[in-house]
């Protein structure tokens, strides 16, 4: 039978269940408000159309550099109208369909399914439907209806701006844009892409002063867009005659947005990056899981390994002025080797690359620490008990870490699956001793309570899933 603590649980969790909105609605909408006007949750939060790979070409109409057309195409989607209900009325399915067809791209479809209908949702997404389809008085003329709607000012200011791009107005995108982008916070980091292609054309020194505001505007995760933004500004030095500051523009993108997809693996000719500044790239390659680039990127480096300071503690390769790199960035490297390795499943070389920072790097604790862990947990995948040493080592080094009971946990698991409870429970109740109570103690107790409950231990388990059920 159930425990009650399990009862209410369930109890929670179905009730919760029952409240959850349906996937895919957002509002409700009375059926007999449907010819009025409808909510409208954009995309991509504003309903902007990100830039085409046509509208991202270079400002003078010529083909833009290498990556830079295709950054922002993974962002389709350009309106969607949500809506619940929508089974209550075929209306409200109609809209819903075309908003999915505009936001693939399907505008003769979009217009087939929204027919007559006249309300300002429709006429706004008529006019992106007609813009797509290359129609551009038609557009604006489904604008001038969808105006019934003061809510949908803003939005409609952001497809005059497509529109005047259709027609080479830039000058009036910037115009309709850069007020959108103080007045409207939520639709900011979606207007950056268009403002900024429109400011290296009509104004490339005003967009150099506003490049560090627009990159705040992005999100930290989005990564083609922020290559895209790296390089505009290399196009807008260029606009300005300066071609040796368009080629750090280019560095820049190469170092500090490397997990896009267009970024060159290589940096821009007649650019030599430090090996600082390489191992920094490498850093956020590993961050963001791309670890086949890293890897790349570690192999072509070919940095020499770190050597074991020697006994009067000063860092070797600092004290050597022909030295290539000075001693904790090579440390770095390494540890970042052995995390990509272990990201790929290359256990060996995981394990080989943590030995050489456990090895040379003792000045810096806190990477031998981290060092440690990655080589415990290596080692407990690839050869199992073999890790054992490795994990007691940490677990006596470190017992004041989150991680402690991490490596404990793993020992008492592999134990365990071994047919071994005396050492599985010996290491779960290391756990439990822990000055620390980390993540894995609860789980720690439980298989103590079980272990007992198979011997059969009554009290040994009834002790154990008392210990379980009291607050720490």
């Amino acid at each position: 039978m159930p425990s009650a603590c399990t009862l209410a649980f369930l109890q929670l969790f179905f009730a919760q269940a029952a409240a959850a909105p349906v996937a895919g609605t957002h509002a409700t909408l009375p059926a007999e408000q449907v010819g009025a006007s409808v909510e409208v949750r954009m995309g991509n939060a504003s309903g902007q159309q990100p830039p085409t790979a046509r509208s991202l070409a270079a400002p003078d109409g010529a083909p833009a550099a290498e990556g830079a057309a295709a950054a922002p195409l993974a962002r389709a989607a350009d309106a969607l109208i949500d809506l619940t209900n929508i089974g209550r009325a075929p209306v409200l399915a109609a809209v819903q369909a075309a908003s999915y067809a505009v936001e693939i791209g399907d505008g003769n479809r979009a217009l087939r399914l929204l027919g007559a209908l006249d309300s300002p949702a429709a006429a706004l997404l008529r006019a992106r439907a007609r813009r797509l389809v290359g129609d551009a008085r038609g557009a604006a003329a489904a604008l001038v209806q969808a105006r019934r709607a003061p809510e949908f000012g803003a939005l409609i200011d952001v497809e005059l701006a497509k529109l005047a791009v259709l027609r080479g107005d830039w000058p009036r995108v910037v115009g309709l844009l850069l007020p959108l982008l103080h007045e409207q916070p939520p639709l900011a980091a979606s207007l950056v892409p268009l403002l900024a292609q429109a400011q290296v054309i009509v104004a490339p020194l005003n967009y150099l002063q506003k490049f560090d505001g627009y990159l705040a505007l992005l999100a930290a995760d989005d990564h083609e867009m922020r290559s895209c933004l790296w390089e505009r500004r290399a196009q807008a030095q260029e606009r300005l005659g300066r071609t040796a500051e368009a080629s750090q523009a280019r560095l820049g993108r190469y170092l500090y947005a490397p997990v896009a997809s267009t970024t060159p693996l290589q940096p821009p000719p007649g650019t030599v990056p430090s090996t600082a500044q390489q191992v920094e790239r490498i850093d956020r390659l590993v961050a963001a899981h791309r670890n086949e680039r890293a890897l790349l990127a570690l192999e072509a480096l070919a940095l020499p390994e770190p050597v074991a300071a020697a006994a009067n503690g000063r860092d070797p390769n600092l004290s050597d002025p022909n030295a290539a790199a000075p001693q904790a960035l090579l440390c770095r490297a390494a540890y970042l080797h052995g995390l990509a390795a272990r990201k790929l499943r290359r256990y060996a070389v995981a394990e080989a690359h943590c030995d050489v920072v456990l090895r040379a790097c003792a000045a810096q604790p806190d990477l031998v620490r981290q060092a440690a862990f990655l080589r415990a947990k290596v080692v407990s995948i690839r050869d199992g008990l073999r890790a054992i040493p490795a994990i007691d080592a940490f677990a006596a080094e470190y017992p004041d870490h989150s991680m402690a009971d991490d490596v404990l946990f793993w020992a008492g698991d592999m134990y365990q699956r071994r047919g071994d409870p005396t050492r599985a429970s010996a290491y779960y109740r290391r756990i439990d001793a822990l000055p620390m109570r980390g993540d894995f103690c609860a789980e720690a107790r439980w298989r103590l309570a079980w272990m007992a409950w198979r011997q059969p231990d009554l009290p040994a388990a009834e002790e154990a899933l008392q210990r379980l059920l009291r607050a720490d």
